[in-house]
């Protein structure tokens, strides 16, 4: 489905529910998404195949006071905190995807994260003032750039009154390709704004349609 407002070469996929958070696999050119419904203090996952696009809710039973934090193969592992008061307490847990089982284990994986993600260049720097002037704005806040070849992507904020409205610029060989607004009415910077993965450019537009576009 090609997302509302923008240009053809875009694949989305819109959900009920803010999405939370996306794990890649190191076994598939897959993404696992957590999407979080707050009202009802639930969680649900759901599997996105980058060559086709398309999404399968994953049937896990997540706790609200769980946390998703790694992949590997057709384990998912997390962090269940035992008290929400008190964050000292929890344990790890493994999720197998194959059989929906779940157990307990000692300690979780340290895993790099997969995909290729944009430097983040903090207000005020030097590399913050080459990419104000280069766009001839005036940012009030952090920004995010990527550069590979002749790839740019460049996440930036606009002010909108005491909130910011946040952007994704693509350039391919100097010239502008597109750019998308992405977020409305945030309250902050928050970093994360895309990655590449696969030779796709990947983001979170308006917290629940994840967007596609390959380089």
């Amino acid at each position: 489905m090609q997302p509302e407002n923008l240009l053809p070469g875009f694949h989305s996929l819109h959900f009920d529910y803010p999405i939370h958070k996306i794990l890649l696999s190191s076994k598939e050119k897959v993404l696992i998404l957590i999407l979080r419904d707050a009202l009802k203090k639930e969680t649900y996952l759901y599997k996105v195949a980058l060559n086709t696009f398309t999404k399968e809710r994953i049937n896990l039973d997540i706790g609200w006071f769980e946390e998703l934090v790694s992949m590997s193969g057709d384990y998912v592992y997390s962090i269940v905190y035992e008290n929400q008061n008190d964050p000292s307490k929890y344990h790890f847990a493994r999720h197998d995807l194959s059989n929906q089982r779940v157990e307990k284990v000692s300690d979780i994986p340290e895993l790099s994260f997969l995909g290729e993600e944009p430097f983040l260049y903090e207000y005020g720097t030097e590399f913050y003032r080459i990419i104000k002037k280069f766009l001839g704005l005036d940012l009030p806040l952090a920004c995010e750039y990527y550069e590979k070849g002749e790839n740019i992507i460049i996440s930036y904020y606009l002010r909108l009154g005491e909130a910011f409205n946040r952007f994704l610029l693509f350039l391919k060989d100097g010239e502008k390709v597109w750019k998308i607004e992405q977020d409305k009415k945030m309250k902050g910077f928050s970093s994360g704004a895309f990655f590449v993965f696969y030779g796709q450019v990947i983001f979170v537009r308006d917290q629940n349609e994840i967007c596609f576009y390959n380089l």
